[in-house]
């Protein structure tokens, strides 16, 4: 029986595309209205104008490396990507990889520095808000998979809101990391690639190394005074969690927590 006849509809805020989409697909099956939900989407770099205007926006670097939290961060590389996430009731399914816990978005509104500026201070309302709402403390969290890009200010922002919420009350560093440093920035399909690499560290245990980092930031309070640690090389995920940051171009701002699925091993003998 063909079941994909409910809604269908397109959300395009650039870099927080999948992750805004997640949210509608979260609350759909939460709510009752939706069984299923197919969240996909793709990035091709097929035009150069659209890498043009980036240029000129000075948000893409010159050699082709993302520098994630580096002190010689200097933009991002563009990549291209086609990915699909399946969401479904637990109860329903026959494999479960990850479980969402929670799902929030907020929006920057005007900003006077202009459209592509990020702001510490909504995001850090968002995720102040998406602690609340859920019951959990950021101290649980081990480990974020940040939205970071390598831009000058974006990294700058990202990481002194996540010093300001998660790194309270804490006995170890909070671990921070973020695909694009490996793969590029995947733009509207960037959240995906990151719930992919989360999934694949909670089923190993293991934590994917960022690559091109080798200077923290100067400017981030977090990283020097070690609050923050990015993970250089293979790492033990110490905990259930992995919380995924999702920053759009123009502001608008989304947060899931997804929550590892228990192994239950059968003895064959």
């Amino acid at each position: 029986m063909d079941k994909t006849k409910g809604s269908s509809y397109n959300i395009d805020i650039r870099c927080s595309s999948t992750l805004y989409a997640m949210d509608q697909a979260y609350r759909s099956i939460r709510s009752g209205q939706s069984h299923y939900a197919i969240v996909s989407r793709s990035n091709l770099c097929l035009h150069p104008y659209t890498s043009q205007h980036f240029i000129r926006l000075r948000v893409l670097n010159q050699d082709g490396r993302c520098k994630v939290f580096d002190e010689d961060a200097n933009g991002y590389t563009r990549s291209e990507c086609v990915s699909v996430a399946f969401l479904q009731k637990a109860k329903t399914a026959k494999r479960i990889y990850a479980t969402i816990i929670h799902a929030k978005t907020n929006c920057d509104g005007y900003k006077k520095e202009g459209i592509a500026f990020p702001s510490k201070e909504i995001q850090s309302t968002l995720l102040k808000k998406f602690y609340q709402e859920c019951g959990i403390s950021p101290a649980y969290i081990p480990y974020i998979e940040a939205h970071g890009t390598g831009t000058r200010v974006g990294d700058h922002e990202e990481l002194n809101s996540i010093d300001q919420i998660f790194t309270k009350d804490r006995t170890n560093p909070l671990k921070v990391g973020s695909v694009k440093s490996d793969i590029g920035h995947t733009e509207g399909v960037s959240e995906i690639c990151s719930i992919a690499k989360a999934i694949l560290s909670m089923e190993s245990g293991i934590i994917p190394p960022n690559i091109n980092f080798n200077r923290p930031r100067k400017d981030a309070k977090g990283l020097i005074e070690g609050r923050i640690d990015v993970v250089t090389q293979h790492t033990p995920l110490d905990g259930e969690y992995i919380a995924i940051n999702s920053f759009g171009f123009g502001g608008a701002n989304a947060h899931v927590l997804l929550k590892s699925n228990p192994k239950i091993r059968i003895n064959k003998e």
